[in-house]
């Protein structure tokens, strides 16, 4: 009887032994798991600090070649995954009359991949059309280009913004008498009070959200 209980003793002792490791080898397993994810994250955020942090620290001629960089690399992608919304605008001619004409107005929104959007507006009146490119990654504006003309004139502008979608450089270059744009593009002086991007392009983006109802 007695040797009975000393073998259910220690096979109890054992058995609490074994449950008391599984406890231990879980938990630490569970800690190792909280940290790899917490280092996962702490690397993530880490990525993206730096990767603001280096935008930040471009001049401007080195943001402007990182724009034309992202530009071009538009350009291989081509015009995918677009939605297209259409609405009319009523417009007034030059008669006495007061007669008025109807033009359609097109708004393109095309999410190129993970980084990149393009949003094209196509917009026209009597006797003038103009064609909106605005250009975001990562949800961001960081350029804008407008070609347009109106009788005799046409024109280009080129908007270059910063990480903060704030104006950086403003180049424009116009043609007058019906000739075609040529020479290089001339750079326009920045309004510090209106660098940015929904102030010094509003009226392009009143155009956008007129087409796309967001009036």
């Amino acid at each position: 009887m007695k040797n009975f209980i000393f073998f259910i003793t220690i096979l109890l002792f054992f058995l609490g032994s074994c449950g008391g490791n599984s406890e231990n080898i879980s938990s630490k397993n569970s800690h190792a798991t909280h940290n790899a994810r917490s280092e996962k994250e702490d690397l993530k955020d880490g990525e993206l600090s730096k990767e603001e942090e280096e935008e930040k620290e471009l001049t401007v001629d080195e943001r402007v070649e990182q724009i034309r960089g992202w530009y071009a690399e538009i350009q291989k992608i081509g015009m995918q995954n677009c939605k297209t919304k259409r609405k009319t605008r009523r417009e007034q001619g030059f008669s006495s009359d007061g007669e008025e004409f109807k033009f359609e107005q097109a708004v393109k929104t095309c999410g190129l991949n993970e980084d990149f959007e393009l949003i094209r507006g196509e917009f026209s009146g009597y006797e003038w059309g103009q064609e909106v490119s605005v250009y975001k990654r990562k949800g961001k504006i960081f350029f804008i280009f407008v070609t347009g003309g109106a009788e005799a004139w046409s024109y280009e502008y080129r908007y270059y913004f910063d990480s903060n979608e704030n104006l950086i450089r403003h180049l424009v270059r116009e043609a007058d008498g019906g000739d075609e744009l040529s020479g290089p593009n001339k750079e326009k002086k920045i309004d510090p009070k209106k660098k940015n991007v929904k102030v010094c392009a509003k009226e392009y983006f009143d155009e956008i959200e007129f087409v796309l109802g967001k009036n």
